[in-house]
């Protein structure tokens, strides 16, 4: 069963339809960072005003946040992606900087090609579904589902991820010291190790999800409930 890694829990073909779908084929979800559906305007209070703004534009008014972004490409197609950090983190200083370190500048250089070869398109969507409450469907997702959260995020709420842990049937808060909204960049090893250890542990010590798992209780040589890490031990060996 694989495992799938995201980076942003946010769409609900995902989140919802496809996992529910994929019952029977997916062992887990790693969401990194996890990012939960907008619920209202209160749950932006611990974010900086333009992101509260942002947040709620992109639900109200998605035209102009259309013509925002527009802006925003022109402006680092003439001026360079240097620009990139302070326009999507301004106001959060722990992740404008981390991303402005030169050691990931070639993700700035792939975020734009991105970008701009869809003319902001996915960028836009991208937008408009992070800011919509698709909390009904979380019930529908049966797989275990593991949301980062870095501690000095200042984009996404740390009550919002955590209560989006409580709606899945399966679903587990870990919060991330020392990291913000570029968890994966600042924290990559480790968000790959947690996808592994998800992988491994349903593979070879039983299933998180029940319903997907192709073992029984019943079998002759039931599989051993130990932990991914014990599983890793001895694959290692």
């Amino acid at each position: 069963r694989p495992c799938s890694l995201l980076q942003g829990f946010v769409t609900h073909l995902c989140v919802g339809q496809l996992a529910a779908a994929a019952a029977r084929e997916l062992a887990g979800i790693v969401a990194a960072p996890a990012t939960p559906p907008m619920r209202g305007w209160a749950q932006t209070s611990d974010m900086p005003l333009r992101h509260r703004v942002n947040a709620w534009a992109s639900q109200k008014m998605p035209a102009l946040m259309d013509k925002i972004v527009g802006l925003g490409i022109t402006q680092v197609a003439r001026k360079g992606v240097d620009l990139i950090p302070g326009l999507v983190f301004s106001d959060c200083d722990f992740d404008r900087d981390l991303w402005s370190d030169p050691r990931f500048a070639p993700s700035l250089q792939e975020s734009f090609a991105l970008v701009s070869g869809q003319k902001g398109l996915g960028f836009r969507h991208d937008m408009r579904l992070t800011n919509e409450d698709w909390s009904d469907l979380a019930p529908r997702v049966p797989c275990e589902v593991l949301l980062l959260h870095g501690e000095r995020s200042q984009t996404v709420s740390r009550q919002a991820v955590s209560d989006l842990a409580g709606l899945l049937p399966a679903g587990r808060f870990q919060p991330v010291g020392d990291a913000g909204h570029t968890l994966p960049l600042s924290h990559g090893d480790m968000v790959f190790r947690q996808a592994l250890l998800l992988a491994v542990e349903h593979r070879y010590y039983g299933c998180h999800n029940a319903s997907a798992c192709p073992y029984s209780a019943d079998d002759a040589h039931p599989l051993q409930w130990l932990s991914s890490h014990q599983a890793l031990a001895d694959l290692a060996a």
